[in-house]
C-alpha cells in the first residue's frame, strides 16, 4: 500500500488483491476512488463484497472511474438499496456515488479531492483501489505526483 497526505488529509492507494487481504481498518476510507479498466471479472475481484466491506467501515463516497464506471456505480446503488431494505438503514441517504468513464486522469484526481471530502479528521482517509492497466498505472502516478509524501 502507498501511503501520503494531500492538503494534509491521509491518502492509501491500494490494488484489489491488496485490498481484499484487509480484514480490519486502522483507518475510515471515507471517500473510495474505484477503477473499472482492469479486465478481471467483478466476480473474480468480489465487488459486492469489497462494497459491502467499505460501507460498513463508514465509506460515504464512492467515485468509480473508467470505461465500466456507470456499470459499477449502479451497482453500488443496487447494494446500497438492498442492504437497506434488508436491515432497515438509510445508507442511501448519506451515500453519494458518481462515475467518470471520459474525463482525463488529471481531472478525476482532482475532482477526487477536492470534490469529495476537503477536511477529514485524523482517523478518516481517502483511498484508492486501482487494478493493474496502463491506465490504472498513470492514474497511480498522476496521484502520486500530488501527494506530500509521509514517513511511516
Amino acid at each position: 500500500m502507498i501511503k501520503g497526505r494531500f492538503n494534509s488529509n491521509h491518502v492509501n492507494i491500494c490494488s484489489f488483491k491488496f485490498f481484499n487481504k484487509i480484514t480490519d481498518f486502522d483507518w475510515l476510507p471515507r471517500s473510495v476512488l474505484i477503477t473499472t479498466y482492469d479486465p478481471v471479472s467483478e466476480e473474480a475481484l468480489d465487488i459486492d463484497r469489497i462494497i459491502k466491506k467499505l460501507l460498513e467501515a463508514g465509506t460515504k463516497y464512492f467515485t468509480c472511474i473508467g470505461d465500466k464506471s456507470e456499470h459499477l456505480h449502479d451497482k453500488i446503488d443496487d447494494i446500497i438499496c438492498l442492504h437497506d431494505y434488508k436491515n432497515k438503514t438509510e445508507y442511501y441517504k448519506s451515500v453519494i456515488t458518481t462515475y467518470h468513464s471520459e474525463e482525463e486522469i488529471n481531472e478525476i484526481a482532482s475532482y477526487f479531492f477536492l470534490g469529495t471530502y476537503s477536511n477529514l479528521s485524523e482517523k478518516e482517509c481517502f483511498l484508492i483501489i486501482l487494478g493493474e492497466t496502463n491506465f490504472d498505472a498513470k492514474l497511480r502516478a498522476d496521484i502520486i505526483s500530488q501527494l506530500e509524501k509521509i514517513k511511516e
